[in-house]
């Protein structure tokens, strides 16, 4: 019986062969070999699907799904039910990693077991500029976990990316990106993750290189309102539910309160691109006005207050103020 490697390495794949040849060497070049790499093809019409099975015919760590398109969660979701290996590490086909970059996730001087969450830094990179995104060397346990992420800022850092997740965990608890959006939904799937995590290990490695800028890059892109309305739901549901978990009345949702303002702020301003009905427009902002109240948003988000009290008009007058 074929030993289940320690990683698996799920690329999404769309329209990506002018970076899909770096993304996949740079996992081929790492400096450990016990993983797999499953290529799911989602749909794609230019010439990924040919170079996913030539990756195929060439290297045995290499297998490849070809699906109809369904959009990146779909494709991740596939990838996680046809994953073999003890951890599961996602890697984006516009982005690339240092050999060191599986190593890492394994060989640190911190306890790892099945309940633990990994999370390394990030590199961004673009034509005129780099960031890096680095944490401290640290371990958090359970009861620590709030605090952990509270003081990383994880609620902003929800990117499949970067992470090690346990494929028992992911698997025993059905755990899945939504398809019904296309926007955030990787964060929700790390926040209903970290529900049943025993400890936070972080690392100040950054060898994965986030390449900005692309021309597929969801961010962005203008979104639909009821897409964004959905996440907005979710992602307020993740964090109520984490509270409930850690219990951690107001603490999440409190720190949480910059993120509320920057969706209400996406969801309006993907709003007015979209329509240009003043009847949808309002029928929105009351819809809006409900989810702010079934959270009671406005406890920790300006822009929760200014879209629950003020008329609409006097919303718009301000968001475009604020946008300037």
């Amino acid at each position: 019986m074929k030993t289940a490697p320690m990683f698996s390495v799920i690329i999404p794949i769309f329209n990506a062969e002018n970076s899909l040849v770096r993304c996949v060497d740079s996992i081929l070049n790492q400096s450990i070999k016990d993983f797999e790499v499953l290529l799911i093809n989602d749909g794609s019409t230019d010439n990924s699907a040919a170079l996913c099975d030539n990756f195929m015919k060439n290297y045995q760590q290499i297998r490849v799904f070809h699906k109809e398109n369904g959009g990146v969660s779909s494709a991740r979701n596939l990838g996680i039910s046809n994953a073999s290996g003890k951890w599961i590490v996602f890697v984006d086909s516009d982005d690339y990693v240092e050999s060191t970059y599986l190593e890492n996730f394994i060989n640190h001087s911190f306890h790892l077991d099945d309940g633990a969450i990994v999370i390394q830094g990030v590199i961004f990179d673009s034509l005129d500029n780099r960031r890096v995104h680095k944490f401290v060397k640290s371990v958090y346990s359970r009861n620590d976990v709030v605090k952990c992420i509270i003081n990383n800022n994880l609620l902003t850092f929800g990117a499949p990316y970067c992470k090690l997740y346990n494929s028992r965990i992911v698997k025993e608890k059905e755990l899945k990106f939504p398809e019904n959006y296309c926007y955030g939904e990787d964060t929700i799937f790390f926040l209903n993750y970290i529900k049943y995590i025993k400890h936070i290990i972080l690392l100040p490695s950054c060898n994965y290189h986030y390449i900005e800028g692309a021309s597929d890059s969801l961010s962005r892109k203008s979104h639909p309102f009821n897409q964004l309305k959905l996440y907005f739901i979710d992602n307020l549901t993740s964090v109520r539910n984490l509270e409930l978990v850690f219990k951690c009345h107001h603490k999440l949702m409190s720190a949480h309160g910059k993120n509320i303002s920057g969706l209400l702020k996406k969801m309006l301003v993907d709003l007015h691109r979209v329509s240009d009905s003043s009847i949808r427009i309002n029928e929105a902002y009351r819809e809006i006005r409900k989810v702010i109240c079934k959270f009671s948003c406005y406890r920790y988000s300006s822009w929760a207050v200014i879209l629950l009290l003020c008329p609409t008009f006097i919303s718009e007058f301000i968001l475009k103020q604020k946008l300037r």
